[in-house]
């Protein structure tokens, strides 16, 4: 009879799996959405496994020049394990965090059962994971939070392991996601609050083992400290005041929230509040505290603030998966609720089960919709790998740091060609093959009134042979082989500019 439970459980987590992996598979193209964080992931990944450290290069005149990767290692770390097996490629990139945003639904099944709620709830907190619109159109591309919050589900799981069985496996497996998680997503270090109260009012973990467990937990601590640290010094820096997580930006965020969005963590907030207060469990109330303090931080960032809130979604998620005040595990809840509570409890319930179904239906209805709006991030890369053959060549642009990743050959930022000149580029053209990659052609100022761009001067003084071009909007994109210098007598190149 276990064995066949037990089998049941499988065949469901796995069909649970499947679906989220079809929504995000085929529901959403792979792209990228950020200018730099996503190639600088691919390249200090590609640096990895090329020099055996994480560094972010260009091409210089004489030599390569390169800087340490400034932020933390975590994902390039888990891109460069991806690369070993499928070579290095912004879709490998993108179907890794896709895997890993599937397996995240029978997760949440894992610990909302380990927690106490039924097998129907359980299936409950998959589903909803597995349809959710944010998670899902952000495990098309490469960032890290839905990355983050798999580690999040996966340290819950070793968590709750240690809840019920002290299982010196349950600390080994929160510590290591706990070691990983803040080197993917910064915020996930807010873990560690429930974790140390698991340790510590576990009654299935010996006391002995304790001293162990908090050890390895203050383990994983001081390396995620080693990990978030730089990555705080980049946000500073680019703050340029250092304050780049602000209290006072919570409101602005939420205004700037769709209202279902802000609406629906609101009521997943209430009801996991009514379960921990309800379950009267130090862990519980840990766990609710550390779900809203990452939710708090991503929206103090003010940034993108959907992709932000997804790793404290997911740690709230189980326990607003009970629908409060239905468990069919009574001995798990106090006795004395007041009736007023369960009855509030209950209707949060159901107003969950509604907000559930309604962001379910928005999700189908984003299926098949490309969610493709960067062009400089997705498609330009694309073409400068079809474009460049020969690792001998050299690549001229504006945007090395989009473009590193991608191209088979040497990549120099434009600021460094000027410092040679045209001239100095169309020696090195006689010799191998030199491209150069220019946008915002079609702009007023493009060589006008405004003043010559970097781009407008290199066009002026260059003979160039159109190779490829792509444009999103009214922005245009191209990718010119330079033949030489550009005679007086001769037209400059065809920009493909309306009028020109």
């Amino acid at each position: 009879m276990l064995a066949l439970v037990l089998a049941g459980a499988l065949a469901i987590a796995f069909a649970l799996t499947l679906i989220a992996l079809r929504v995000r598979w085929a529901g959403f193209d792979p792209h990228h959405v950020m200018y730099l964080d996503e190639p600088w992931y691919l390249q200090a990944a590609q640096s990895l496994l090329q020099h055996g450290k994480a560094m972010l290069c260009e091409q210089g005149w004489e030599r390569m020049e390169c800087v340490p990767y400034p932020k933390a290692l975590g994902w390039p770390v888990i891109l460069a394990g991806t690369f070993t097996l499928t070579g290095p490629s912004d879709l490998a990139a993108i179907r890794t965090a896709t895997v890993l945003g599937a397996l995240t639904a029978p997760l949440a099944a894992v610990v909302s059962r380990g927690l106490g709620a039924t097998r129907l709830q359980s299936l409950f907190a998959a589903a909803f994971l597995a349809v959710y619109p944010a998670h899902a159109v952000w495990s098309a591309t490469a960032e890290t939070n839905v990355p983050g919050a798999f580690f999040v589900l996966v340290a819950l799981v070793g968590l709750v392991h240690v809840l019920r069985n002290g299982a010196a496996s349950g600390v080994a497996l929160a510590a290591s996601a706990l070691c990983v998680a803040p080197a993917v997503r910064p915020e996930t270090a807010l873990m560690f609050v429930p974790a140390v109260i698991a340790i510590v009012t576990s009654d299935a973990l010996p006391r002995r083992r304790r001293a162990t467990a908090l050890a390895a937990l203050a383990v994983a601590l001081a390396v995620s400290v080693a990990a978030i640290v730089p990555m705080w010094r980049l946000n500073a820096a680019i703050a340029g005041d250092g304050t780049f997580l602000r209290l006072a930006r919570v409101s602005e965020s939420l205004r700037a929230l769709p209202r279902e969005v802000w609406g629906f963590h609101a009521l997943l907030i209430a009801i996991a509040t009514v379960v921990a207060f309800e379950r009267r469990s130090w862990f519980t109330h840990g766990l609710l505290a550390a779900g809203v303090g990452q939710l708090v931080v991503g929206l103090a960032f003010h940034q993108f603030a959907d992709r932000l809130l997804l790793t404290g979604t997911v740690a709230i998620l189980p326990l607003a998966a009970f629908v409060p005040g239905t468990s069919g595990k009574r001995e798990e809840f106090s006795d004395d609720v007041p009736t007023a509570v369960r009855l509030i409890a209950l209707g949060l319930g159901f107003a969950g089960v509604a907000a559930i179904v309604g962001v379910a239906l928005r999700s189908l209805s984003l299926q098949g919709r490309s969610t493709e709006t960067q062009v400089l991030e997705t498609r330009l890369p694309a073409i400068v790998r079809a474009s460049v053959r020969s690792p001998k060549a050299l690549v001229v642009t504006e945007m090395p740091a989009v473009l590193s990743h991608a191209s088979p050959a040497p990549v120099m930022a434009t600021r460094t060609a000027l410092v040679g000149g045209a001239e100095r580029l169309a020696a090195m053209a006689r010799d191998r093959d030199v491209y150069f990659v220019c946008d915002m052609y079609c702009e007023s100022g493009f060589g006008g009134g405004q003043g010559p761009t970097s781009c407008a001067r290199f066009v002026r003084e260059l003979k160039l042979e159109p190779v490829a071009r792509t444009s999103l909007h009214a922005r245009q994109y191209g990718i010119f082989r330079v033949l030489g210098l550009r005679p007086v007598e001769e037209p400059m190149a065809s920009l493909g500019c309306p009028g020109q």
